[in-house]
C-alpha cells in the first residue's frame, strides 16, 4: 500500500470506529507497520496524528447528538468580507463567458488525470485558463462523458496520474485559478463559500441571506450541489439549518471526513 492508501483507509476506519484511535498499536498492525512508522506516515500526509483525528471525529459525533446544536454560525456571525486562506491558499474563480459556452468547446483544450490524495483518488480536469473540475473519482467516466456532451468541439487529453496538480490539494495547498462554466448566481454562491473559514458550518439559508436573497435557500442548495470543485470550493461546510450533515455530491462519508479533518487542523 502507498502512504496515500494507508492514510485514506485509516481516515475512513476512524470515521466508522473512532475509538480505535485509542490503540495506536492495533491501528498500526492493520497496515503491517510499526507504531512509530505508521504514526509518522499519517502525521506527514494528513497533518494530524491518528489520535488528533480521532478526537475531532468524536467531537463531531457528539455535537450531532445534541438536540440544540451550536455547530452553525448564524447569518449575523458569518462574514463574507475577506477570503478564507486555508494554509495560505487563494482560490480565484473565473466564469466561462456566454460566448465561450455557446461555442461548444471550440478551441477548448482539457487535460484530465487521476490524482492521489489522503482522501482518496480524485479526478482532475484542467483547461489552459484554470482548473475546471476536481472530484472524487468514483464516477470519473461519467464526468468526462458529460463534459464531452456539453463541449463536443473541445479537445480532451488523458494525462498520466499526478501530473496536473503540484501536490495534494488538501495538505499542499497553493494559489489556484478556477475556470468554470456557471451561471452568475452559481458563481455568487461559490464565492460566498470561499469566504467561510475552515471548521465553520453554515446553512443554505445563511448564504441566501448574505447574498440578499432570503427566500433563495433552495437555489443556494442547487448551486452548492452543482459545485464541480471539491474542497477548494468548500461546499462540504454547508449543512441543514437543523445541523444535520447531508447532501454532498461525493457522499456523506467524504463530507464527514473533510469536516473532522478541518476541525482537527484548526485545533492545532
Amino acid at each position: 500500500m502507498t502512504p496515500f492508501d494507508i492514510c485514506r483507509d485509516c481516515i475512513y476506519l476512524l470515521l466508522e470506529q473512532p475509538l480505535l484511535g485509542n490503540n495506536l498499536q492495533a491501528l498500526a498492525q492493520r497496515f503491517d507497520l510499526s507504531e512509530s512508522h505508521f504514526q509518522k506516515i499519517f502525521k506527514q500526509h494528513v497533518g494530524l496524528s491518528p489520535k488528533q483525528f480521532q478526537q475531532s471525529v468524536l467531537v463531531q459525533q457528539a455535537k450531532h447528538t445534541l438536540p440544540n446544536t451550536s455547530l452553525l454560525h448564524t447569518s449575523e456571525a458569518l462574514s463574507l468580507s475577506s477570503p478564507s486562506r486555508l494554509h495560505d491558499a487563494f482560490v480565484q474563480i473565473e466564469a466561462m463567458s456566454p460566448g465561450e459556452y455557446k461555442s461548444k468547446g471550440e478551441h477548448l483544450l482539457l487535460r484530465y488525470a487521476g490524482h492521489d490524495t489522503v482522501f482518496g483518488k480524485m479526478l482532475v480536469i484542467m483547461s489552459e485558463r484554470g482548473l475546471m473540475y476536481l472530484g472524487f473519482s468514483a464516477a470519473s467516466e461519467h464526468v468526462i462523458e458529460a463534459l464531452r456532451a456539453r463541449f463536443p468541439l473541445a479537445t480532451f487529453i488523458h494525462c498520466e496520474d499526478n501530473q496536473l496538480l503540484s501536490g495534494d490539494p488538501f495538505t499542499q495547498a497553493r494559489d489556484i485559478r478556477l475556470y468554470l462554466p456557471a451561471t452568475n448566481f452559481q458563481v455568487q454562491v461559490w464565492r460566498a463559500l470561499l469566504h467561510t473559514r475552515p471548521g465553520d458550518l453554515i446553512s443554505y439559508q445563511d448564504i441566501a441571506i448574505k447574498l440578499g436573497k432570503p427566500k433563495g435557500a433552495r437555489g443556494v442548495g442547487q448551486a452548492v450541489g452543482a459545485n464541480p470543485v471539491a474542497f477548494l470550493i468548500p461546499c462540504h461546510r454547508v449543512i441543514k439549518q437543523s445541523g444535520a450533515i447531508s447532501g454532498y455530491r461525493w457522499g456523506i462519508p467524504q463530507k464527514s471526513a473533510l469536516l473532522a479533518w478541518e476541525r482537527g487542523i484548526q485545533a492545532l
